[in-house]
């Protein structure tokens, strides 16, 4: 399967513009792309994870650690490497001080690696979906990160996007006992487009896999509103 990207002369415009307004009016921050070359940083090599937790190889046996209480339900990991230096203090930069610069640079790759991962696989994906923030995060940080890297995703790998799910008013962690605070059961919920995804492959897209928590809470209610198989699309994976 031949993923072609599209829109290949806009982002070539965009990027002599860019080069254009850092010469004339310089800037606070290096080009991302700039930077990624200066750090010698790239993503890491398929065979340095594992395609069903997504974790460093090195950190697990032979077989994925995760047991079956804490086993993801997508069907794949993808990913661009571990949180850690300097990845961890690019997609804070991105997530808190609104770099979109850097999440779009970010978003593009991970656009490319999907590309390349979905080629491998037995069936086509049908959509990207980002996974939902909430309207007062959203509103405070003045970013919705997911949906950043998700539009660059799908220009990459050539598929629409699908906003089918929505963050439940509220917030998304709950402090409990002793002050240690978990996620809400249920925080997500089916938005009005929420019947395109019945028996679609959708592609799930968020910044960073920690727990798990809030990939299974996405994929169970994608679930249950008859989507067939999801795969999770991250820039990194905290170990």
């Amino acid at each position: 399967m031949v993923f072609k990207p599209r829109h290949g002369r806009f982002h070539a415009l965009k990027s002599i513009l860019q080069e254009c307004e850092e010469t004339i009016l310089g800037y606070e921050r290096m080009p991302p792309q700039r930077l990624l070359g200066q750090t010698h940083w790239g993503p890491d090599e398929l065979s340095a994870y594992c395609g069903r937790c997504g974790h460093s190889v090195v950190n697990h046996a032979r077989e994925c650690h995760w047991d079956d209480a804490r086993v993801l339900p997508c069907s794949h990991v993808i990913r661009l490497g571990s949180y850690q230096e300097p990845l961890s203090s690019w997609i804070r930069e991105f997530k808190f001080r609104q770099w979109v610069g850097m999440g779009e640079r970010l978003g593009e790759l991970l656009g490319r690696r999907s590309r390349d991962c979905l080629g491998r696989l037995e069936f086509s994906m049908d959509c990207v979906v980002p996974v939902p923030m909430p309207f007062m995060r959203r509103h405070s940080r003045g970013i919705d990160h997911a949906r950043v890297l998700a539009k660059e995703v799908a220009t990459q790998t050539q598929l629409p996007i699908r906003r089918v799910i929505r963050q439940r008013h509220g917030p998304s962690l709950v402090s409990g006992p002793f002050v240690r605070r978990h996620r809400r059961p249920n925080p997500f919920q089916p938005s009005g487009r929420g019947k395109l995804t019945k028996g679609k492959n959708i592609l799930l897209v968020d910044d960073v896999l920690t727990t798990g928590s809030t990939c299974r809470a996405a994929c169970r209610i994608l679930r249950s509103m008859g989507c067939r198989r999801i795969v999770l699309a991250v820039v990194a994976v905290s170990e």
